[in-house]
């Protein structure tokens, strides 16, 4: 699954969570926090103060406290429960794949499951109030696509094909390509290379949406611009991603919860309302 595939990925194995501080103060912490960013550095962040990526930090704060006060309205054993956040960026820093391998067959036993591209959310229970095992994604990518698919779907526009799980970043020539691409042929009005089929065929939906809504000059590479944006953006949605994986936990943590699988953006508005993922925030 997802969540040991990202372990594997970052060079970490779960017995680090054992060890790992709480994300909130007390005797009795809600949930033990681990929070991973292979793209900026090898060593795991376990408080959100210590995560360097502001987006990442406003993301694992807005979620570490819905969580909490979830944990404790539905009884949630103390200091039973673990939260594991990955960062898959948008770019690499250079074009090294990001490491990312297939995930090895699941391990343990749940009495509750809900996944989706978002989050996989393990629950077991015994006499004592039920434990959460959740892994979480901020995947820029992903988040991107959202807002391509939700932009088509509001529009009454053709769905977009299904995307590969999980959205891995593109290299940072792939990416730079890319733009380029983008500010010659639709900024500057140039034809497309010979041979080359047209920018919609080559541009995934979720750089189209972010190079549309970049700041449209060539004043200086594009690339670098888009990047700017994005990083403006991002916090915005920390607090729609935290509400959305906070309620894919409480499909197995309420009462008769039964979890499930969940994908695409229909199910995420079922699960977080219809306002998640509106465009041009």
């Amino acid at each position: 699954m997802m969540r040991a595939a990202c372990l594997l990925a970052a060079g970490l194995a779960w017995g680090l969570m054992v060890g790992s501080s709480s994300a909130f103060a007390g005797e009795a912490p809600a949930m033990d926090l681990i929070v991973l960013d292979p793209a900026v550095s090898g060593r795991p962040a376990t408080a959100a103060a210590d995560v360097a990526d502001p987006a990442l930090r406003a993301f694992v704060e807005a979620l570490s406290e819905r969580l909490a006060r979830r944990l404790e309205a539905r009884g949630a054993r103390p200091g039973a429960s673990r939260l594991t956040v990955l960062r898959i960026p948008l770019v690499t820093s250079g074009d090294a794949p990001f490491p990312l391998p297939p995930a090895p067959a699941e391990a343990g036993e749940a009495d509750c499951r809900a996944v989706s591209p978002w989050a996989e959310a393990a629950v077991r229970r015994d006499g004592s109030g039920p434990a959460v095992e959740l892994f979480a994604t901020w995947n820029e990518r992903r988040i991107l696509r959202d807002q391509a698919e939700a932009a088509a779907m509001d529009a009454g526009a053709a769905p977009l094909p299904p995307a590969p799980e999980p959205l891995l970043p593109l290299s940072r020539t792939a990416f730079a390509d890319l733009a380029d691409a983008y500010a010659r042929e639709v900024l500057m009005g140039e034809a497309p290379a010979a041979g080359d089929p047209p920018l919609a065929e080559r541009l995934p939906p979720d750089l189209a949406w972010l190079f549309e809504r970049a700041p449209q000059s060539t004043r200086g590479p594009f690339d670098l611009g888009a990047e700017a944006d994005l990083a403006e953006r991002l916090p915005r949605f920390a607090d729609d991603y935290a509400a959305l994986i906070d309620a894919l936990v409480d499909r197995c943590l309420a009462p008769g919860g039964t979890g499930g699988r969940f994908d695409g953006l229909r199910d995420a508005r079922a699960l977080a309302g219809p306002e998640f993922a509106t465009p041009d925030r």
